[in-house]
This record gives C-alpha cells, sequence and structure tokens, in this order.
C-alpha cells in the first residue's frame, strides 16, 4: 500500500511539472518607476489548453513589499485550442528599496490539489524625492519687493453667500407669513378703493338720470364682480335668488328684488339710488371681515393635512352642528370656526399622522378644552416612531395647543359651491 501512495505522488508529480512546462505566465509592471505610497499598476496573463481549470491570486495573497488594493479582471478570450486570460493589480509599496520586484504565481487545479506556476519576475524602479544635501549650502538672499496678485478668495465668498441664504431661508420662515398678509391686505385695500371710486360714479350717475335698466344692470355687475373677489364665490354667475341662498338673505333681500323690478320688470324707483348706498354699505362689512380674516389667518398654525383630514371635511355636514345657514353665519361672524385637532401613533418606524372629526367652536368656547384627548394620545403614544414619531408628535401637540387647525373655509366652500 505505501508502495501504491509513492506512485501516486510520483506520477502527480511528473504531471504538475510536465503542465507547468507547457505554459508560462506573464507579469510585468505598467511603469518603469514609482514613489512611495504612489499606486501602480501590474499585469498578469497566462495562455492555456481549453481543458485546463487556472486560477489568479486574490485579496488574500501576500504581495510583499506591495501592498494590494483592486483586481481587474477581463474576459476569457478562447481560439481553437487554447484559452487567454489576464488580469491587472493595483499595488502601493511603502518600502525604499530602490529595486523592488514582484513574481506572482498562476495555480492549475488538478482535482482536489493545485499546482503553483510562478510568472517570470519584474522590477520596479523607487523615485526618490528627497536627495541627498551637501554638507555646506549657499544661501543666495534676494530683498527685492515681489509684487503678488491677489486672488479671489472663492471659499470665503461661498460661505458668505452660504449664511445670506440661511439668512434669508430664515427670515422667511420666520416673518413669510407675515409678510404675504401685508401683501394680500394691501391689494385687498386697492381692489376696494377702485371699487369703491366705480361704484360711487356708477351711484351719482343713477342720481342724475332717470331710472336706466341698462346702467343698473352695469352697476350691479361692478358690486358682482368685486363681491366675487373678496368671497372666491362665483357672484357674477349667481342670480339674485342663488346670492340671497348663500347666507346673505336678511341683508340684501329687499335691495337685491329692488334692483331686479327695475331691470327685468321696468319698475322705476325714484330712491334707487339708496338701494345701492346700502349695498356699497354692505360690501364696506364684506371688505373688513375679509380683512379680519386674513388677518387672523397670519396667526394661523401652517401644518400638511394629514391623510384622512380631506375625508373628513367632505363627510361634514353643516346641519350635524344643528345650524342652518343663517345661523352658521351669524355664528361666523361672532367668531365661531370650525377645526380639526391631530394625532399621532407610533409603533417603531411606523408612524401614523390622523385627524379628528371635523369640531364647530362658537364664540367664547375653549378650542384647547375640545382637543385634550387628541392631545393626550399624541403625548403617549406619538413619541416611540423614529424619526416621524419624534417630527410629528410635537407638530400635533402645537396644532392641538393653538386651538386645533381652522378649516372653516375649505368646509364653506364645500358647503356653498
Amino acid at each position: 500500500m505505501g508502495k501504491g501512495i509513492s506512485l501516486g505522488i510520483l506520477f502527480s508529480f511528473i504531471f504538475s511539472v510536465n503542465h507547468a512546462q507547457e505554459i508560462s505566465p506573464y507579469g510585468k509592471f505598467l511603469k518603469d518607476s514609482v514613489m512611495v505610497g504612489e499606486e501602480v499598476k501590474y499585469s498578469l496573463s497566462v495562455k492555456y489548453p481549453l481543458d485546463w481549470h487556472v486560477i489568479f491570486p486574490d485579496s488574500t495573497y501576500n504581495y510583499e513589499p506591495f501592498e494590494f488594493y483592486t483586481k481587474s479582471y477581463f474576459p476569457t478570450r478562447i481560439d481553437s485550442t487554447h484559452a487567454y486570460d489576464s488580469a491587472v493589480y493595483t499595488l502601493s509599496t511603502f518600502e525604499i528599496d530602490l529595486v523592488q520586484k514582484l513574481q506572482l504565481p498562476i495555480y492549475l487545479l488538478n482535482g482536489n490539489d493545485s499546482t503553483t506556476i510562478l510568472a517570470s519576475p519584474d522590477s520596479i524602479f523607487l523615485r526618490e524625492l528627497v536627495t541627498v544635501l551637501p554638507d555646506s549650502l549657499k544661501f543666495r538672499e534676494n530683498l527685492a519687493f515681489q509684487a503678488v496678485n491677489y486672488a479671489f478668495n472663492y471659499p470665503y465668498f461661498m460661505i458668505g453667500l452660504g449664511l445670506v441664504a440661511l439668512i434669508g431661508l430664515g427670515t422667511f420662515f420666520i416673518f413669510g407669513n407675515s409678510i404675504r398678509t401685508k401683501i394680500k391686505l394691501y391689494r385687498m385695500r386697492k381692489a376696494y378703493e377702485k371699487f369703491s371710486l366705480e361704484f360711487d360714479r356708477g351711484i351719482i350717475k343713477i342720481k342724475q338720470s332717470e331710472t336706466n335698466a341698462q346702467l343698473i344692470e352695469e352697476i350691479l355687475v361692478i358690486w358682482k364682480s368685486y363681491m366675487e373677489k373678496i368671497e372666491d364665490r362665483p357672484f357674477t354667475k349667481y342670480t339674485s335668488k342663488e346670492i340671497l341662498k348663500v347666507g346673505f338673505e336678511e341683508q340684501l333681500k329687499n335691495v337685491l328684488q329692488t334692483i331686479d323690478r327695475s331691470i327685468y320688470g321696468a319698475i322705476g324707483d325714484e330712491e334707487m339710488h339708496k338701494n345701492f348706498e346700502a349695498l356699497e354699505d354692505f360690501t364696506f362689512e364684506r371688505y373688513k371681515i375679509a380683512c379680519n380674516q386674513a388677518k387672523s389667518s397670519q396667526n394661523e398654525p401652517q401644518i400638511k393635512a394629514s391623510r384622512n383630514e380631506e375625508k373628513e371635511i367632505q363627510s361634514t355636514a353643516i346641519t350635524q352642528f344643528g345650524l342652518d345657514t343663517n345661523e352658521l353665519y351669524e355664528e361666523l361672524k361672532k367668531g365661531g370656526r370650525f377645526v380639526i385637532y391631530y394625532y399621532t401613533i407610533s409603533i417603531l418606524i411606523m408612524t401614523f399622522r390622523r385627524s379628528s372629526e371635523v369640531k364647530f367652536i362658537r364664540s367664547g368656547e375653549n378650542g384647547i378644552k375640545q382637543g385634550l384627548v387628541y392631545s393626550l394620545i399624541s403625548f403617549l403614544l406619538g413619541w416611540w416612531g423614529i424619526p416621524w414619531g419624534l417630527i410629528y408628535t410635537p407638530r400635533s401637540l402645537y396644532i392641538n395647543f393653538r386651538g386645533g387647525k381652522n378649516v372653516t373655509d375649505q368646509l364653506i366652500n364645500k358647503v356653498t359651491n
């Protein structure tokens, strides 16, 4: 049995030697010199019969005196009898020997064994940056003034630009709502002044002439066009009956009916100008209400709507609060409002932010008190989600402790449109 093992080893050795003689790996640096720490490419290639299995060294191989960085493969090329493989290694050296050599192997697989075949060695020269200094040095003095060109300091410029942008953004987020409100109030004032001037001219014409249906209709159109802007409703498309139905019946019923009789029934009225003066007084009151709403919206908390907020608004009916249209507008004039509250629930990486059903807060009622349940839910269950629980919970509490989010406009628009 020992004799058989010896013969097997002998045949394996002869097989390996024969294979090693049939292939000759080729290794070479892709440049002649390198500096300490500089990357250098080393190419390794081999040509071998098609039925052989050859592998190249990987990152676990000891490339001393070089350090291994990366290895690039190339697709195998074959012809009728042979295959050709190659790879490029990225190496570097931190040794200071002037000449450094490298000889990489390839491995020929023989079943469960392998044969190492070394490529031809190649060497590379180390480039020295510091030469040996002589024992004595002669320094040359030069005291002449040398003009230096001033260079633009781009890093400081970019830092300054970034700070200006940061300050601008901070100002916008802090005072942006106030600035937008002032601009809106200015535009509303200019629009009212323009309307008032045009409307007054029309009233003067009515006073100076007999009842003229065309003139009356033109002035009524001027009024509807302005009301359309401040009420955000299509007044120019509404008939007088439709205008009364949206909540102005008590104030405008007699006025609009008298104007309609003059336009469509040719029924004159010597006191027609007084109807338009009443209409102007009503418009001024609506203008003041719109201005107050714009001012109050400046202090309203801003927050992105939750997923079910729109659904809650759409499913809410005015009748469920026990109010008809006239009662609703009376309550709103006194300071009543429709609000929703937010609550946040977190489960580790999952965070849910939802809104309550629409609540009606009458004038003088405590809006914070009605939202305490939702604030308590957020305070106890909202913080535990990362990261959204830490973001949504403070927002929900902020909204609730400000008396809820005002959704009056959305709800009224849904009812009247």
